[in-house]
Formats: structure tokens, sequence, C-alpha cells
């Protein structure tokens, strides 16, 4: 318990802080990064899951494409190759070629759609259907992220509002405390003077003055004159009083 207790202190005294930014001194700083870091995180599950749609939709239209290749030659099939391929070549710009493997996997599922072997046929159709459950789920879970989203940075922007007020309130305090510093500051100068000009140097000056004009009064007179050109009328009274 007073290990503890010693290292809290130590935390304190040397101004310690965690990796989120928050300072012990610094009431503005201590909500800093957390509403931040779940957006963040949030953003990369989210762009995640997008890229796994993309690339999906990626299979699917190399997939198309494969498929219109055998099939027969129609007005139809022409216009249907056409917009495939022009969507395939948008889609590898984005998402970058499929590699060799994917390639190879695609043209074996579409031979066993294809195929007059009814299980060569439940095999590779059953292969796209677990494709296109991957797909539903990757964009269902696109679409709850985003909404989780949407209330992280609303929670996000709370968050702002609440650093900037108490860093305004934190600020507030700061100008007050330096303020009154000053003003102590001021007194405490003023109050030095006082005591200087109304107690131990003006009497100093006082008894040294009364020494010297016991010892020579045409040098005490002339040093009492000099004194006086020089000082103010409650300076003077008080070395007056003082001699």
């Amino acid at each position: 318990m007073k290990t503890a207790a010693l290292i809290a202190l130590s935390l304190v005294l040397t101004g310690c802080a965690s990796t989120s930014g928050a300072r012990w001194y610094n009431p503005g700083t201590w909500f800093s990064g957390s509403e931040g870091r779940a957006v963040v995180r949030t953003e990369g599950k989210v762009e995640a899951a997008s890229n796994e749609v993309l690339k999906a939709a990626q299979k699917t239209a190399h997939e198309t494409q494969l498929a219109l290749v055998a099939a027969p030659e129609s007005r139809p099939v022409e216009v249907a190759r056409e917009s495939n391929d022009a969507t395939v070549s948008a889609l590898d710009q984005i998402a970058g070629p499929l590699t060799v493997a994917e390639v190879a996997g695609l043209r074996a599922q579409v031979a066993g759609l294809l195929s007059e072997v009814a299980t060569q046929r439940a095999e590779a159709e059953q292969a796209r259907q677990e494709r296109r459950e991957t797909l539903a789920e990757a964009s269902t879970a696109i679409d709850e992220l985003r909404a989780k989203l949407a209330a992280q940075q609303q929670q996000l922007k709370a968050g702002f509002e609440r650093e900037n007020a108490v860093a305004n309130a934190y600020r507030n305090v700061k100008f007050a405390l330096f303020g009154t510093a000053a003003l102590a500051l001021i007194a405490f100068v003023g109050l030095t003077y006082l005591r200087l000009a109304y107690g131990g140097i003006p009497q100093a000056i006082g008894r040294g003055l009364g020494e010297l004009r016991l010892r020579d009064p045409k040098a005490g007179e002339i040093a009492t004159q000099l004194f006086d050109s020089y000082l103010n009328r409650h300076e003077q009274r008080a070395i007056a009083n003082a001699t």
C-alpha cells in the first residue's frame, strides 16, 4: 500500500502522464485522444470491410467475364461483354490485378458452373454461394460500422467541445493566478519601498547626519542640503526624525 502511494506521489511530482497525451497539471488534456482513437479504429474497420467488398466485386466481374467468353455469340452477349470488360478494367485499376492463383480458381469455378457433370456443377455452385455469403457479411458489416462511426464522430465532437470548455476555464484560472501573482509582486515591492523609505535607510542617514553635524557642523549642513535636493518630503521627514 505504501509502495503504491509512493509511486502515485512520484508520478504527480514528476508530471508523468499516460500515452494518451493527458497531463495531470493541464485539465484541458484530461480527455485527450480517447474519442479520436475510437474513430480511427472504426475507420480502419470500415476501410478493411470496404476493401473486402471491392475484392469480392472484382472477382464477380472476372467470373462474369469468363462466363461471357463461353456464351454463344449474340448482340446481347456482345453488349454484356463490352460493359463487363470496362468494369473489370476499372476494378483492376482500383483494387489491383488478381493473382495467378485467384484467376485459376475463378476459371475452375466457371468451368464447374458450365459443366454438364452434376457433381462438378454442385461443387462450383457451393463455392460461389460461399463467396456470395462472405460478400453479404462484409456489406452488412460496412453498414453497421458506418452507423457506429457516425455515433463515435458525434462523441468526438462532444469531446472537443468539452476539452475546449475545460481549456478555456483552465486558461482563465491561469490568467487569474498570474494576475494575482503580479499584484502580489507589486505590493511586495511597494511595501519594501515603504519600509526602506520610512524605516531603516532614513534612520541610518539621519543618525549619520546627526553625527556629522556634531563633528563638523558645516559639512553636516552641506550634506543635509544635498539629501534634501534628492529626497521627497516623506523621506526628509523620516531622516529629520532620526537625527
